[in-house]
């Protein structure tokens, strides 16, 4: 059994153009978000999967320099990138994460992962029951493909899940319902969107954190109880 991780990433961001590239402690944000999916102890590969465009080429050496796999597939279509990745590289789960989530912890994605394993599930999630930016999901092999043949409208091949979101009865779905963060508000952003949400990421990245990866959400939520009411909603 092979599982890998499939990062969603591209530089044409409508919100905030080039986001994935912004420094970060002199880095590109996407480093960090790579070097925290390397963490997850159950995937066998990390792929860096981006839109086969000029703009997006710079990506590829994102790719090689963290030691990851790279894929290029359409821009449009996301799910199509998202599948045929899956295919180059014979996954049979594919843990879906995307460029903007540099607060993503590994465990947590582990946790996701283990119960889509035990409960032989086409497609699980957490998210829906984790702030914006801590969750994950996963897809079979088999939960993917039929995602990609049966998805036909252009939000569905946009938003890779939406179909299965949308028609969770054709599909074995679980979710786990568990927050394993109850002092972070669901309303919360932990995802890179905006400036704003930027220029906050970097403040907590500069106070917090160490080489490696190992920057927690709690710690987090520790630095944003001491700081004024005002900066915290930033989050």
């Amino acid at each position: 059994m092979r599982i890998g991780v499939v990062l969603q990433a591209r530089m044409g961001s409508t919100r905030l153009p080039g986001k994935t590239l912004r420094p970060l402690l002199g880095r590109p944000m996407i480093h960090y978000v790579i070097e925290r999916l390397k963490r997850i102890e159950l995937a066998d590969l990390v792929v860096l999967a981006a839109p086969d465009s000029r703009d997006d080429a710079v990506l590829k050496q994102i790719a090689l320099d963290a030691g990851i796999e790279y894929f290029a597939g359409s821009e449009a279509d996301v799910l199509d990138r998202y599948y045929r990745a899956a295919d180059y590289f014979s996954l049979d789960h594919i843990y879906r994460a995307t460029g903007d989530n540099p607060f993503v912890e590994a465990e947590i994605q582990d946790d996701l992962i283990r119960f889509q394993l035990a409960g032989d599930y086409e497609y699980s999630q957490n998210f829906l029951s984790l702030p914006h930016g801590l969750g994950g999901e996963v897809f079979s092999r088999e939960g993917l493909r039929r995602c990609w043949e049966l998805s036909r409208e252009a939000h569905q091949r946009e938003g890779v899940n939406d179909y299965i979101l949308e028609n969770p009865m054709a599909f074995r779905t679980g979710k786990i319902t568990a927050n394993p963060y109850p002092r972070a508000a669901m309303d919360l952003q932990w995802t890179v969107d905006t400036l704003e949400q930027f220029e906050w990421t970097r403040t907590i990245y500069e106070e917090l954190y160490e080489e490696g990866g190992g920057m927690r959400v709690e710690q987090v939520l520790d630095l944003v109880s001491r700081r004024s009411k005002g900066l915290c909603q930033v989050l």
